[in-house]
C-alpha cells in the first residue's frame, strides 16, 4: 500500500484515477410512494439518471421529473399521473401498464417506439405546429 506524505513528492493521481473509474449502481424503488414521504415529495428530481432501475409500482405522480433518464428502467405498475416527464428518456422501457394519464411530455421527450402518448392520455405541452 503506497502512503503520501504532504511535501512535494505528494501525488495525488492515485486518487484521481479512483475517480476516474465508473462504478455502476442500481436503484431499487419497490412500492415507493413519494406522497407519503414528505421530505421527498419537495425534492428536486429534475435530470436525474435512474436507467436500469427497479422502479416497479413507484408512485411518481405529480412530481416534477423533467430531464430524467429511465433508459431501460422496469417501470411495471409505475403511476406517473400528472407528473412532468418532458425531456424525459423512456427507452426500452415497457409502459404498457404504467398509468400516465395526465403527465406533460414536449418533444424532447423519448418514448418507446410501440408507445403513443396520446393514446395513454398524456398532454402536449411545447410549439404549437
Amino acid at each position: 500500500m503506497a502512503e503520501y506524505a504532504f511535501d512535494d513528492s505528494f501525488s495525488a493521481e492515485p486518487e484521481r484515477e479512483r475517480s476516474r473509474q465508473r462504478v455502476e449502481r442500481q436503484a431499487v424503488l419497490l412500492w415507493v410512494a413519494f406522497d407519503d414521504l414528505d421530505s421527498l415529495r419537495d425534492a428536486d428530481l429534475t435530470g436525474m439518471d435512474l436507467s436500469g432501475a427497479d422502479l416497479w409500482g413507484v408512485d411518481f405522480r405529480r412530481l416534477d421529473l423533467r430531464g430524467c433518464r429511465f433508459d431501460g428502467s422496469n417501470f411495471l405498475g409505475a403511476d406517473l399521473r400528472n407528473a412532468d416527464v418532458r425531456g424525459c428518456s423512456f427507452r426500452d422501457v415497457y409502459l404498457g401498464h404504467t398509468h400516465m394519464a395526465g403527465a406533460i411530455y414536449d418533444d424532447d421527450t423519448v418514448f418507446p417506439d410501440d408507445f403513443e402518448p396520446v393514446e395513454n392520455l398524456m398532454l402536449f405541452f411545447g410549439a404549437e405546429l
